[in-house]
């Protein structure tokens, strides 16, 4: 999950990638396929992975925890916030030689944008304080 840095963010540019900048990563686990997924249609979704998008306020993006991997997964998300999940499928196997290249092993790279403005801020401009 990355989130866009703001506007004249001081940072240091090898932490971005481009305006955005890793918050955190995890690997999960697909269910295991059916026993012939190609004869089953339409596709069983219990197969699938769920994201369960989990927006929350919070001060410091750096203290936002990567998810233990689950199905459905939950995903703490930064509220108020331009955010990227970036999805891709990577191959594991024990023998490191069976795929040859292990550039092979990391598949194409989806990225799903996404933001919540959504939430209370009541004490916002508190005299106060």
């Amino acid at each position: 999950m990355e989130a866009k840095a703001p506007a004249h963010d001081s940072s240091n540019p090898e932490q971005l990638d481009g305006p955005f900048r890793l918050v955190y990563q995890f690997d999960t686990s697909f269910p295991p396929p059916a026993a012939d997924p190609v004869a089953k249609y339409p596709p069983d979704p219990t197969q699938a992975i769920l994201l369960n998008p989990l927006y929350q306020d919070i001060a410091d993006i750096s203290n936002l925890a990567a998810p233990v991997p689950a199905n459905p997964q939950p995903l703490p998300l930064p509220r108020a916030r331009d955010v990227r999940i970036r999805l891709m499928a990577v191959a594991h196997n024990a023998n490191p030689a069976y795929f040859g290249d292990p550039s092979i092993q990391v598949g194409l790279t989806t990225s799903l944008d996404t933001r919540s403005d959504e939430g209370a801020e009541a004490d916002l401009f508190d005299p106060s304080k």
